[in-house]
């Protein structure tokens, strides 16, 4: 269930950039999940179209809640936000810190994506050198396609090298293309996280 944002009902809004937190990973009930449990502060960095003057931020956020099954919820938002924010909150700037690094401050180099086909759709096989982030290593495929899915990496490791391998499946039959701009990965590990935009 993708988070999902609206906000149309907003007045003297420009933008609005949602920072995510690194995510853990958890297997409830043996099902692989990245996301949030208990508490999830999540920074909004609102720009008013006129500076210096409130905005009023009215919309909608649309998200998946699980414990025994997954649910979706609808979190409505109303609040005048002043010109002088709440960067400076402690919660905010720890949740801020922990957002994952971009592929050039985390010094990815030699990245590199290959594709094959397989009898259920494409094998994509990712490498990369990139510093180990601590502990044992986890990652997040998205195709950039809704209809596009991908399995559950497989993660290894070689000295600096991380590889990356999963299976790209189409919620239709047929054959299907795979655009590499759109493809993203987040590497995870116990002390950072990595997100890294197109191959």
């Amino acid at each position: 269930m993708p988070p999902q944002f609206n906000w149309s009902g907003s007045r003297s809004l420009k933008s609005v950039t949602v920072r995510w937190p690194q995510p853990d990973v958890f297997t409830p009930d043996g099902l692989r999940t990245i996301g949030y449990h208990d508490t999830l502060v999540l920074p909004f960095i609102v720009t008013p179209k006129n500076a210096g003057k409130p905005v009023r931020l009215s919309g909608s956020f649309d998200f998946g809640v699980c414990k025994d099954i997954c649910i979706p919820v609808q979190f409505q938002l109303e609040e005048v936000l002043a010109p002088t924010g709440a960067q400076n909150q402690a919660a905010i700037k720890a949740a801020l810190a922990s957002e994952p690094l971009t592929a050039a401050r985390a010094g990815v180099s030699a990245l590199r994506c290959d594709l094959s086909p397989n009898a259920e759709g494409i094998t994509l096989t990712v490498t990369m050198q990139l510093t180990s982030l601590g502990g044992r290593e986890d990652a997040a495929i998205e195709s950039g396609d809704p209809l596009v899915w991908a399995t559950a990496p497989k993660v290894t490791r070689k000295g600096k090298q991380l590889t990356l391998q999963s299976k790209l499946v189409h919620a239709l039959e047929g054959s299907f293309a795979v655009s590499r701009k759109n493809l993203r990965f987040t590497v995870l590990g116990s002390k950072r996280a990595v997100d890294i935009s197109g191959c």
